[in-house]
């Protein structure tokens, strides 16, 4: 039996998008139907732009699916990505007590400036995103960052260095039974012979509390040399 069939491939993300755009191209037409009230916005701004009345706007949804696609709500922007890295990583044998963790608020959890996990209390103000998960593997408590970026551009790089900013704060850490798992897919992290991956792990930790940056189609090896005591850093 493969690794693989233990508990599923990692997430394809490429082929989630395409799904997930036809099933929001789909929902176009009924939500015409129903009138729904983001639709209804949607269309009254482009009336507005372009001078077509509305009600001709809403017979061409009906009429025409490409048309009707333009109107669709965009999948992307409701976190598809870490859901799914979220969801396959639950399926993983050596993962226990998996959360998923808020995004903001007050239960949110960061790195301070001293390596510390923290919870964002109100007027504490923490630098860097928030951690996105949290498990437990071996009597060791792992955190993660899982970033999915697509292509290279400004926005994207400053999210790279989120990240290496993250690892770097966590070279403080002094509490040994916790991992930091930077959790880095897509192209931008593929292109150029994974240059960009091979930077980040140039700040990883390599003795205790350790840190890693990785693929999520690594993090199951990872977990078995945790399990086994054959921890060696990517």
């Amino acid at each position: 039996m493969s690794k693989n069939e233990k508990y599923g491939p990692p997430p394809n993300y490429a082929v989630l998008e395409i799904l997930e755009w036809a099933k929001a191209r789909d929902a176009v037409q009924g939500e015409a139907r129903a009138s729904s009230s983001r639709l209804m916005r949607v269309v009254n701004t482009f009336s507005n732009k372009f001078k077509y009345p509305v009600p001709e706007v809403l017979e061409k949804i009906y009429a025409d699916e490409m048309f009707a696609a333009h109107f669709a709500k965009d999948p992307l922007r409701t976190g598809l990505h870490e859901k799914e890295a979220a969801r396959w990583l639950q399926s993983l044998p050596w993962i226990t007590d998996f959360e998923k963790l808020p995004s903001g608020g007050e239960k949110s959890l960061k790195i301070s400036g001293d390596g510390n996990i923290e919870a964002a209390v109100k007027g504490k103000n923490l630098p860097g995103k928030s951690l996105d998960f949290k498990w437990r593997t071996s009597g060791k408590t792992f955190y993660a960052m899982h970033k999915y970026i697509k292509e290279g551009g400004g926005h994207q790089d400053n999210q790279h260095h989120e990240m290496i900013e993250l690892l770097k704060r966590f070279m403080q850490c002094q509490t040994d039974n916790v991992v930091l798992l930077v959790i880095a897919d897509g192209a931008y992290y593929q292109a150029n012979n994974k240059q960009r991956l091979t930077e980040l792990r140039q700040y990883v930790r390599d003795k205790a509390p350790r840190s890693h940056a990785l693929p999520i189609d690594e993090v199951p090896d990872l977990l078995e040399k945790y399990s086994s005591e054959q921890v060696v850093v990517p």
